[in-house]
């Protein structure tokens, strides 16, 4: 009992001799003599002069210090001076550091925004804190896009593939969960989720359907559940090759809806439903168009290998995925995912309506540094840039390549907000809507008035 109270007083005493009132607090603070160098950098090069567009800019700013090295060579002892050069971190400084114009004029909340200004425009900014002064950066005003497209609505219908109950786990959703899922893809497509500074809107509204493929008013918009027998679908414990290829041969017979009519959302539990590479996790199957009318110009669409057909009808189609998204109950259903790197809707919806992936490695689809064809996407490399902050050096290119760096809002990059899509990439969805007949749903309102 002696040696147990002793030990329990030496416990106590260490105990209190760390206790919060004893912990000391270093002063933080910085201030303006500690910054010797600045950098500045914006979310994009360029910016589009219209009413959503605005450019952030981030600044770093860094100290420095004389130490003294201390080593031995033998028997003597040497000490070595050297100036190191440290980041300061930036809540430290914000108070002191402004974003100015070529004119002096510090920036409100350090962000510009170009509506009103003239296309062409060239624009320099730098960060300055004190006497200390960052490089320019330069910023162009584009030509103001011209969006002047009739707005089109699609008809969606997502088909709930619910397993049974000695396949996987079971599944249910609401029509609102649906709803908001495409409420939220209508405003990435139409510029009214971010503040992309090259952001455009293709005037693309997705809803859920409100008849069936009888003309029969849905019970529920825009949800047809199946439940599936045991016999019916793979495994859980099957193959992600093998759930693929049953649920696709599943579907093609049975829960396709008229392609010319609805735009087919099929939801199947499979955790890597992906045989090809995918943004995020591989959580969704689909495809660029595979038809263009005979007078459509294919040039608009570099990079999609279609043939020629001015009709389209079921009979044309051998795989489900080409005429619609299969996508991932366990993606699409967790809150955790939505409108993250590991799932997002539009991302898939672009790449049906012939958006490429920016970040892909393939010489093939290189044209001028560019291989998604849209020019005011940047062409990175993700491997080597895994954040929203990117620069556009390939990693083919002199290591000493000047960075560009940029805030990746766009859905089909890989780290990324998800929240956009640019200007180009609205002009090749519209180019979609108008030549591609196997992308034509929004020409009929048979989901929304039953005949």
């Amino acid at each position: 009992m002696k040696y147990t109270f002793l030990f329990t007083m030496f416990f106590t005493l260490l105990l209190s001799s760390c206790s919060r009132k004893n912990v000391i607090i270093k002063d933080l603070s910085s201030n303006v003599d500690e910054v010797v160098s600045l950098e500045i950098r914006g979310d994009h090069k360029t910016i589009i002069p219209n009413e959503n567009a605005a450019i952030s800019f981030t600044v770093l700013a860094y100290g420095s210090r004389k130490v003294q090295t201390v080593y031995r060579e033998g028997t003597v002892q040497y000490t070595k001076d050297s100036i190191i050069r440290y980041q300061i971190p930036t809540d430290l400084i914000k108070d002191f550091v402004k974003i100015c114009d070529e004119t002096g004029n510090a920036l409100a909340n350090n962000t510009y925004s170009a509506l009103g200004v003239a296309s062409g425009t060239v624009k320099r900014f730098y960060a300055r804190c004190g006497d200390v002064k960052s490089p320019e950066l330069t910023i162009t005003v584009r030509q103001k896009t011209d969006e002047n497209y009739e707005e089109v609505v699609v008809p969606v219908i997502f088909h709930l593939l619910v397993p049974h109950a000695t396949n996987g786990p079971t599944y249910r959703s609401s029509v609102e969960y649906l709803e908001k899922a495409l409420e939220r893809a209508s405003d990435i497509f139409n510029r009214k989720a971010t503040t992309d500074p090259n952001g455009g809107t293709a005037k693309i509204i997705f809803r859920l359907a409100e008849y069936d493929k009888n003309g029969i008013r849905l019970a529920e918009r825009g949800k047809n559940t199946i439940q599936l027998s045991a016999a019916q679908g793979p495994a859980a414990t099957a193959t992600p090759a093998v759930q693929l290829s049953t649920y696709k041969t599943l579907i093609l017979g049975n829960y396709l809806w008229d392609p010319n009519k609805y735009l087919n959302i099929w939801l199947v539990t499979m955790g890597d439903i992906s045989s090809s590479y995918a943004n995020g996790t591989r959580s969704a199957v689909t495809s660029a168009p595979r038809y263009i009318t005979t007078s459509g110009n294919a040039s608009k669409l570099l990079g999609v290998t279609m043939a020629q057909s001015n009709i389209f009808s079921a009979s044309m189609v051998t795989d489900c995925s080409t005429v619609g998204i299969m996508l991932s109950w366990e993606a699409f259903f967790n809150p955790a995912a939505q409108g993250t790197n590991e799932f997002e809707l539009s991302t898939y919806l672009g790449q049906f309506y012939g958006l490429l992936f920016t970040d892909y490695n393939d010489n093939n689809r290189d044209v001028n540094n560019d291989n998604d064809y849209c020019e005011d996407t940047y062409r990175y490399n993700s491997s080597y840039f895994a954040n929203i902050y990117k620069n556009n050096r390939w990693s083919g290119e002199p290591a000493n390549g000047q960075y560009d760096w940029f805030t990746s809002f766009n859905i089909m990059d890989r780290y990324s907000r998800k929240n956009s899509i640019t200007a180009d990439q609205a002009k090749r969805v519209r180019a979609v809507l108008d030549m591609c007949p196997d992308r034509w749903q929004h020409k009929s309102t048979y989901a929304f008035v039953g005949k």
